[in-house]
């Protein structure tokens, strides 16, 4: 008997059910007439690391000790379902889970999720993909290209690449990594034939809070349409990709053999008109007013900069920062957090949202004026996060089409 997971992220049935009834999600109808289902109740706040975390330990954040987005793995106290099946002769490999770097040499195959700041991989030779989502550069090896993607995926990088310095850059490069991802994960299923198999997919996710203003628009004010703009249905395509990418990853494993998981780590709802838009870092305009000769690496891992070098380095870094103020009212702009080999730089909550003017701020740095636009970004955040994700399982061990209430996300571990 064979395990096999999915975890979207952000996935809910608010999105799903509607597409299943116009007949555009096969594999999700599918999967839940066959199976057990309902809505998975998050945990406050529903954040990536730590929701993700309790699900696949089966434990409270306050166990775990995965806190927030600066935790890392080795903070982690607990056992994920992997080192648990691991430790009892079930062979098992996952892509793309949260706080896998470094990965475990130990399982058949683990490639680490989005908030990885390093090329680290097992097997190593995906270390081409962990630079393509870590950087958005396309792979240049076209031995490993052809090797390990389809044509379609090829396809989808080119449509990437075409539109980098365009407004459809991001939603490109989501559909593009999704079907390397899984493209990815097919082939490490078949080279090694794990027992039990998890692939993550954060396109649902990325999506939902940029788009959801085409999917409820009903939520939100003319004026405040006209701000988020005309765009394709982004949710409704993505949705369709990973429904798409499952049944190919079906095709894999015999029914009557294997049990399968859908999870989510939450749901979705229209945000509140003045939490619509948010302020974030912009990576390398800040790295340019830092100075780059010295700085190793950097990431922008969600709203927080994550900036590499020796450690002295850092900590001269960290004082100058901290020092920033705005020139307009002396408020402070910045946090920072050291971390052993990096420094996690974000900039107060206060101006995160729409109703903060950054374009009339400026910040003295090394002794220059400089406007606070130049390392700062508007972003569109319609979408934010619900409390209630989605839960699937299906299989020989699940009853066929029961649907359940609500279950919580302690609740995915022991059912595993």
């Amino acid at each position: 008997m064979k395990m096999l997971i999915f975890g979207i992220d952000g996935a809910d049935w608010k999105f799903i059910i509607p597409l299943i009834q116009q007949g555009k999600l096969p594999n999700f109808k599918r999967l839940r007439d066959s199976g057990a289902s309902g809505p998975l109740l998050t945990q406050k706040p529903p954040m990536s690391p730590v929701v993700w975390t309790t699900i696949m330990t089966g434990k409270v954040r306050e166990k775990h000790n995965i806190l927030n987005f600066y935790s890392n793995s080795g903070d982690l106290n607990s056992y994920r379902i992997w080192d648990i099946l691991h430790k009892n002769g079930i062979s098992c490999g996952t892509l793309s889970h949260l706080l896998t770097n470094p990965p475990d040499n130990k399982l058949l195959f683990q490639v680490p999720g989005w908030m990885s700041t390093s090329n680290l991989t097992n097997p190593p030779e995906y270390a081409i993909f962990k630079e393509w989502e870590r950087k958005k550069k396309i792979p240049r090896n076209i031995p490993w290209i052809l090797k390990n993607l389809s044509f379609k995926s090829i396809i989808a990088l080119l449509k990437f690449r075409k539109n980098i310095k365009t407004k459809r850059k991001h939603p490109y490069y989501y559909l593009a990594d999704e079907m390397v991802k899984a493209d990815i994960f097919k082939r490490l299923v078949k080279r090694f034939r794990p027992q039990f198999a998890s692939i993550m997919f954060y396109g649902t996710d990325f999506m939902s809070h940029k788009y959801i203003h085409r999917v409820f628009p009903e939520k939100f004010s003319p004026e405040l349409l006209a701000k988020l703009g005309q765009t394709p249905n982004y949710i409704e395509q993505m949705y369709v990709l990973v429904d798409k990418k499952i049944g190919e990853i079906l095709k894999l494993y015999s029914p009557e053999e294997t049990n399968i998981i859908a999870v989510s780590d939450h749901g979705f709802n229209p945000a509140m008109p003045e939490k619509a838009f948010k302020y974030r870092l912009k990576g390398r305009p800040f790295i340019s007013v830092l100075g780059k000769k010295k700085i190793k690496d950097y990431a922008v891992l969600g709203y927080v900069l994550n900036v590499f070098a020796e450690k002295k380095i850092l900590e001269k870094l960290m004082q100058e920062i901290d020092a920033v103020t705005i020139s307009e009212n002396g408020k402070k702009l910045f946090k920072c957090t050291m971390q052993e080999d990096k420094l996690l730089v974000e900039f107060k909550t206060e101006f995160m949202t729409i109703t903060s003017d950054i374009n009339k701020m400026h910040f003295r740095f090394r002794n220059k004026e400089i406007p606070v636009s130049r390392i700062i970004g508007q972003v569109k955040r319609p979408g934010t996060h619900a409390k209630h994700g989605i839960f699937i399982a299906s299989g020989p061990l699940f009853k066929s089409g029961y649907k359940f209430k609500e279950a919580g996300i302690q609740d995915v571990t022991p059912t595993i």
